[in-house]
């Protein structure tokens, strides 16, 4: 992500890429304008922003947009299903391809 190797989760009912404050912070991703979001916890602020490059595997997805969310705690990233859709990844049996 953004040239560095990074550990995520997947999150199948994320909408966007989410990501801690620190993880934003060491990626270098830019803090854009306060939105509301929607959690399993209710809704809450977060912070736009976009990731310049999203490369897993051979895959490459470039201007990701993203969140910087309260709910994402350390170095926490939750890689959204749309993501993994654009990427043509698929699970098949109890793995990702």
């Amino acid at each position: 992500m953004n040239g560095q190797a990074v550990e995520f989760l997947l999150n199948t009912a994320a909408t966007t890429v989410s990501l801690s404050k620190t993880a934003a912070a060491q990626l270098g991703l830019s803090n854009g304008q306060t939105i509301r979001v929607s959690a399993a916890n209710g809704v809450t602020a977060a912070r736009r922003s976009e990731i310049a490059e999203l490369k897993i595997g051979i895959n490459t997805l470039k201007h990701v947009p993203a969140s910087r969310a309260p709910y994402c705690r350390g170095t926490e990233i939750l890689i959204c299903k749309w993501a993994l859709k654009q990427l043509k990844i698929r699970k098949q049996g109890k793995q990702l391809t």
